[in-house]
């Protein structure tokens, strides 16, 4: 089974937080980055977009790059627990923060406390600050 736990990037340089469903049964992950290269064209992620207007997207750029990093299998064991986990946040997020890290690492991008709801929701209060005449 595949999870996109995160979703996206910032534009290629940061990690959002990822989200819940992979991490919340405890279990162990295979940790993957995959970063895509446009030569011809740098769009932007896509985020948001329907997915028929992202393949449209992505079919009219041209070729693309695809460049797959996989990471060690990560499952956290009572060492992980004790080190990197206070107490105060869900185990989940402790187990996700830590495949942030970890892919971040790997992909050679910053982390980001923004997740894909933030990232979204700051998309249309710019979309809609432009549209409104009355602020």
């Amino acid at each position: 089974m595949v999870i996109f736990a995160e979703g996206c990037t910032t534009y290629g340089t940061h990690v959002i937080k990822m989200k819940k469903g992979a991490f919340v049964t405890l279990r162990k992950v295979l940790p993957l980055s995959n970063k895509i290269t446009y030569p011809y064209l740098c769009p932007n992620d896509g985020g948001g977009l329907p997915f028929a207007k992202l393949a449209a997207f992505g079919l009219g750029c041209g070729p693309w790059i695809s460049t797959i990093k996989e990471c060690p299998v990560f499952e956290p064991n009572e060492y992980f627990w004790k080190h990197h986990w206070d107490g105060k946040e869900e185990k989940w997020e402790a187990f996700a923060r830590a495949v942030q890290q970890i892919i971040a690492e790997a992909s050679g991008l910053k982390v980001s406390q923004c997740s894909l709801e933030d990232k979204n929701e700051y998309r249309e209060i710019m979309k809609n600050k432009g549209l409104k005449k009355s602020e």
